[in-house]
């Protein structure tokens, strides 16, 4: 597992430089969507995280991962590790609800 944190200040270009790595990284099939994970503090950051993802990916001729990016696990802190808790609940020994 590689694990990859970014820190700076508005407009300093953390989308840009997290979308080129990441579409890099999909195109050399070095990951897979399934194997992304992304906390952004807004919605609105976390949708053009993977819309410019997955237009990158279109437009390099990777229509499968421009797809696949949609379902990555890509959201604000609480919709991605709500999610995390919903899936894995019972191996939490939690309701999943």
């Amino acid at each position: 597992m590689t694990l990859y944190y970014t820190q700076a200040s508005a407009g300093s270009g953390k989308t840009t430089s997290i979308e080129k790595d990441v579409t890099a990284k999909l195109i050399n099939g070095d990951i897979e969507p399934s194997q992304i994970m992304a906390v952004t503090f807004t919605n609105d950051a976390a949708a053009e995280l993977k819309n410019r993802m997955s237009e990158a990916l279109l437009v390099s001729g990777n229509p499968e991962l421009a797809v696949g990016i949609m379902s990555a696990r890509i959201g604000t802190v609480h919709a991605v590790f709500g999610q995390l808790l919903s899936d894995f609940a019972f191996e939490l020994g939690l309701s999943p609800k």
